[in-house]
């Protein structure tokens, strides 16, 4: 998966898995460029790593690639860093401006960025203050930092905002997903009161909208997906007390709606609810950003076994858990013989048989206890999970095979995926971190870059499954049909009136709070203007519900209804 070349373009030799007397054969040799880069002695313990890509990003300083990462300790009293890198084009160690920020008392850096709407773009960098030493209100809780590009390859950004997300007073963690430049949503577990959820459009952000029922809920991840004209914002959390992880959904545009500085509660939809081992990793969450269907993957592991989570519309259509390491994929039958932490997860749309399918990638550190050589792999397999498409034997990542000894392991694959006019660079993005040296206490960074179309991991983006992906705030998505509903809040009855452009098949949903259909309504109309009537409505309890609206097949719309 991963090849080997240090910062000072020194190729190193690669590091054999198999000279460690308990594994039989060495894994795939590694085809990636690498290279450490972070404050070392800063940042001891870490617990987490997280990354972000964008091919072709006008920088001030000419087009470049920009990687953004971070590592945590999430130590109360540790350090954390971000990490930001300018590179020549399609060229990842060819590094035109490079440096990082050190946080103290904050848990969970996550990146991302967004086109301000004026023609520049911001950098955004969110997490969890312990203590409120960076936050804008001087109190802990959940804080995110805006940073503006100067144009300058010697300071290339400057902090111009902060955003309080939250007064939590006890960590939990928080997680960031940004989607083509214009659109961004992070969401937070609010120890007590739910998953927090805010999204931005072009440098305008939202309210906070708690997901109703998940007070009890934690460690949830976020992820965009666009099959249809709205732009869908997937939720993943767990519930360890239950032994059960949960996956939803809202539409980008509902939870836009809500005003910057107010809040609001609303019902995800519900579309999976698993069983889990009692103690699982944290989880981590994916979708094609583009596809012609609402697929999505997440992952975790028990510390033995890789556990992928995925639905896959193109075939069986209804979810199923797919075990990465316990020999089925790859020829190590010592595999189930291994322990496993901190896996990642990428699904992206287009791989080895030329953009026709989604594929999904992951990576995570496959270790041996009591000084074993230990090291961090990965594979990538097809989207019903029933085969790989990566060669049938772990793929290494460069330099990370070192005796076991700290515990401390994190691997992240950056999200951003393909699609038409692909923002993402040429290469997928890795970040991870290994003990410097056994028993040392000191830890490095990695970064490691794939690229796509090497056959011995994925292929040549594909714009087949794109779809028109436009800021509301520069095209409205009404550009499809416009929709309006009243009386809101309704007693008995409400008219939903429609515009379409053509004529569709539309079907209206009416939802609880739990996810449960109350009404549902149905009519073939022709292009113009329509007036849809949900009536029978006098038994249904005072209340709030959702509302949705589906064309041809595809959800277009979501808006919170009130019942008096």
């Amino acid at each position: 998966m991963f090849n080997s070349l240090r910062k000072a373009a020194v190729l190193l030799p690669f590091l054999s898995i198999g000279l460690a007397p308990v594994m039989a054969q060495s894994f795939t040799t590694p085809v990636a460029n690498e290279y450490v880069y972070g404050s070392t002695p800063d940042v001891t313990k870490p617990q987490v790593t997280a990354n972000y890509s964008r091919g072709n990003f006008p920088s001030g300083f000419g087009n470049t690639d920009l990687y953004l990462s971070s590592w945590s300790s999430n130590d109360p009293g540790g350090y954390s860093e971000f990490i930001y890198t300018f590179t020549s084009p399609s060229a990842p160690t060819s590094i035109m401006s490079q440096g990082s920020n050190i946080y103290k008392y904050v848990a969970d850096l996550e990146v991302g960025i967004v086109n301000d709407g004026f023609g520049s773009h911001q950098i955004l960098v969110a997490y969890y203050d312990y203590v409120g030493s960076h936050s804008p209100t001087g109190s802990p809780g959940h804080v995110l930092d805006v940073y503006k590009l100067t144009g300058s390859p010697l300071s290339p950004m400057v902090l111009v905002n902060q955003i309080q997300l939250s007064y939590s007073p006890n960590y939990g963690r928080i997680r960031m997903d940004s989607h083509k430049d214009y659109a961004v949503a992070i969401v937070w577990d609010y120890p007590g009161v739910g998953i927090q959820t805010s999204v931005c459009d072009l440098g305008n952000w939202s309210g906070v909208t708690t997901l109703n029922g998940t007070w009890s809920e934690e460690g949830p991840d976020v992820a965009f997906s666009h099959s249809s004209s709205n732009l869908n914002v997937h939720f993943v959390y767990k519930n360890p007390g239950a032994g059960l992880v949960t996956e939803s959904m809202l539409d980008w545009p509902l939870l836009l709606s809500i005003p910057f500085g107010s809040t609001a509660t609303i019902a995800p939809i519900i579309e999976d609810i698993d069983g889990v081992p009692f103690q699982v990793s944290n989880l981590v969450l994916d979708c094609p950003d583009h596809y012609d269907v609402e697929n999505w993957a997440y992952t975790y592991t028990d510390g033995k076994y890789v556990f992928v989570r995925h639905i896959d519309y193109h075939s069986i259509g209804s979810p199923v858990t797919t075990i990465v390491n316990d020999g089925t994929f790859s020829n190590y039958p010592l595999a189930k013989k291994y322990y496993a932490s901190t896996p990642t997860l990428h699904y992206g749309d287009g791989a080895l048989s030329g953009g026709s399918t989604g594929q999904i990638s992951v990576g995570w550190y496959n270790y041996v206890p009591n000084g074993g050589f230990s090291n961090y792999v990965g594979l990538e397999m097809t989207e019903d999970g029933l085969s790989m498409i990566s060669l049938p034997d772990y793929m290494e990542l460069p330099n990370s095979n070192l005796p076991y000894v700290s515990g401390f392991s994190g691997i992240a694959y950056s999200k951003m995926s393909d699609g038409a006019g692909s923002l993402a660079p040429e290469f997928m993005y890795a970040t991870y971190f290994t003990e410097q040296s056994p028993g040392s206490g000191y830890y490095e960074l990695h970064h490691a870059f794939h690229k796509w179309n090497d056959p011995v991991f994925k292929g040549a983006g594909s714009t087949k499954h794109d779809v028109n992906c436009e800021s509301p705030s520069r095209k409205a998505q009404a550009d499809v049909l416009l929709t309006t509903t009243s009386p809101n809040p309704f007693k008995n009855r409400f008219m939903h009136n429609i515009t379409l452009k053509e004529e569709a098949e539309i079907q209206l949903t009416l939802l609880n709070v739990s996810g449960h259909v109350i009404a549902r309504k149905a009519e073939k109309l022709a292009r113009g203007n329509h007036s849809m009537e949900m009536a029978g409505l006098d038994k249904v309890p005072a209340g709030n519900y959702i509302l949705t609206t589906n064309v041809n097949g595809k959800t277009v719309g979501t808006k919170v209804m009130v019942k008096h």
